[in-house]
């Protein structure tokens, strides 16, 4: 498969290199019926597979995986996908936003920080193009679900310090 050994978020500049294809290629996206078109302008920050609760149930999934990108670094090519306010556990805000004819979720604002997107790799047209970084939330997996040896998991979270690219820390902070 083209762009397969792009796997993960470590040295994705080399990879895209050696895969023959853009970025861009790897990184387009939409809903289920193609109202809604996106495209990434830049690698994610870090790549998330979240096994919480609340990510269980709005997904009606075992878990969700989830890019994490600036707002600005998602271009929309067609449509408008629109905010959805859901509960959540924690009594924080979280907007779900999604195509309007179709009502895939393409992505999540959580805490209302609107330079902030967590964007849904299913979504991907390239879906095996990004892996997880880090499994979230692992205290509540499916016991089902077999994680790999190779990505990190934690019962809730981790030290983003410790744990993400440097480059990365250093785009989030701009967003802080």
């Amino acid at each position: 498969m083209p762009g397969a050994e792009v796997r993960g978020r470590f040295g994705l500049g080399d990879l895209y290199a050696k895969s023959g294809r853009e970025m861009t290629d790897l990184f387009e996206g939409g809903c289920a019926c193609g109202a809604v078109r996106y495209r990434f302008n830049s690698a994610p920050m870090f790549v998330n597979c979240c096994h919480c609760r609340d990510c269980q149930r709005q997904t009606g999934s075992a878990f969700v995986i989830n890019a994490l990108i600036e707002t600005d670094r998602i271009s929309l090519v067609s449509g408008r996908p629109e905010p959805v306010s859901v509960p959540t556990g924690s009594g924080r805000p979280h907007d779900i936003h999604r195509c309007a004819n179709c009502r895939t979720a393409l992505w999540s604002d959580y805490g209302r920080r609107p330079a902030l997107r967590f964007l849904r790799v299913g979504t991907l047209d390239d879906p095996a193009a990004l892996s997880p970084d880090a499994h979230i939330f692992t205290r509540s997996k499916l016991p089902w679900v077999m994680l790999s040896e190779n990505v990190p998991a934690f019962d809730i979270y981790y030290d983003m310090k410790a744990l993400w690219p440097a480059a990365s820390l250093e785009r989030l902070a701009i967003l802080a």
